[in-house]
């Protein structure tokens, strides 16, 4: 209805599953391709470079986050509203909610104070690499500040923005199309920190990396901008400061109430970073994972689910109504099903 010129190849799309990541869109952000393009190519070509790819999966099938869903809304919301992304930014969001440290990022215009970003490199801190704002679009490039970001957190949550309609299916999260609940909503993860429950999101583009989170049931906003992509991270300084103001309540790992037996072994799939195997594995301590990192242990919360401490990783194992043995793996920005490797 919105872009009646995109090759769905037979698919339906809805724009909710552009919200949640499910679309099975390409996502332009992991082509080796949008790396050697031109920083100047035009939206249009970069839509034409990942509309080419096909799908990822199935739309509804899985959970996977995707840069190109975002800029596609970014072009329903022009169409939409008849006015440019930025415009419509600025009029609608910035302006009337008095965000005045916020506007839409550009490689030209002079902005008193503004942070200069930074890479790491063998020899220490450089300057990021160039960057074309207008390629990220609607997937990024909002410059702000750590002051207009919790003031969008404390209007956003505290019902100045949407309606209570609205702001539920903003918050909820979505739903694969097997009925799978994940942790993502339209553009919100829900994820626990040190046992606090958050709703937020992560970002990171040239020299640049932040997140930021609203914690409902302690009435507190964290919002971490860091102007390098290393060695500090977001979540870290945000893992400190709910230490500090709220303390550890991470649940106590328990025992497993189930056999895992019928579930070991290896399993293949694809997640953002595209095909993968990964091993479910016993030791004298309880299981492991191993995949695209080295072999991890992981502890038992309940329900055939584990974590993988000091990361947001929930391993389910999952039987399916088939019979198959599954491995479902959710980061809260990805939900994605692995099966296992035909022998």
């Amino acid at each position: 209805e919105y872009l009646p010129d995109y090759p769905m190849m037979g698919r339906n799309v809805t724009l909710r599953q552009l919200l949640d990541h499910t679309s099975g869109i390409q996502g332009f952000t992991e082509m080796s391709e949008i790396e050697t393009v031109h920083p100047d190519l035009p939206r249009d070509s970069v839509v034409a470079l990942f509309s080419s790819q096909g799908f990822w999966h199935e739309p509804g099938a899985q959970s996977v986050y995707n840069n190109s869903a975002f800029f596609l809304l970014g072009d329903i919301i022009e169409g939409a509203s008849g006015i440019p992304y930025e415009e419509y930014l600025s009029s609608n969001i910035f302006e009337p909610l008095g965000m005045r440290a916020s506007h839409y990022c550009s490689n030209t215009r002079i902005v008193r104070s503004r942070a200069q970003g930074y890479a790491m490199s063998q020899d220490g801190l450089v300057h990021a690499s160039y960057l074309n704002y207008l390629i990220p679009y609607a997937a990024g490039s909002v410059c702000s500040t750590s002051e207009d970001m919790v003031s969008w957190m404390e209007l956003l949550h505290g019902g100045k923005v949407l309606g209570d309609e609205a702001y539920a299916e903003l918050v909820e999260p979505g739903e694969l199309s097997d009925g799978t609940r994940t942790r993502y909503a339209a553009g919100l993860e829900h994820q626990d920190v040190l046992g606090h429950r958050r709703i937020g999101h992560g970002g990171a583009i040239n020299g640049f990396l932040s997140s930021s989170g609203y914690f409902p049931d302690d009435d507190l906003f964290v919002v971490v901008l860091i102007n390098t992509t290393g060695p500090v991270s977001p979540g870290t300084v945000t893992e400190a400061i709910v230490r500090e103001l709220l303390g550890d309540a991470t649940a106590v790992a328990v025992n497993i109430d189930f056999d895992p037996e019928p579930f070991l072994g290896d399993y293949e799939g694809t997640d953002r970073a595209g095909a993968a195997t990964v091993t479910i594995a016993r030791d004298d301590e309880g299981l492991t994972i191993k995949g695209r990192n080295p072999t991890a242990a992981l502890e038992y919360i309940g329900d055939q689910t584990f974590r993988l401490p000091n990361t947001p990783l929930l391993v389910r194992l999952v039987s399916s109504r088939s019979g198959e043995k599954q491995l479902h793996l959710d980061s809260a920005y990805n939900y994605v099903v692995f099966h296992p490797v035909a022998e």
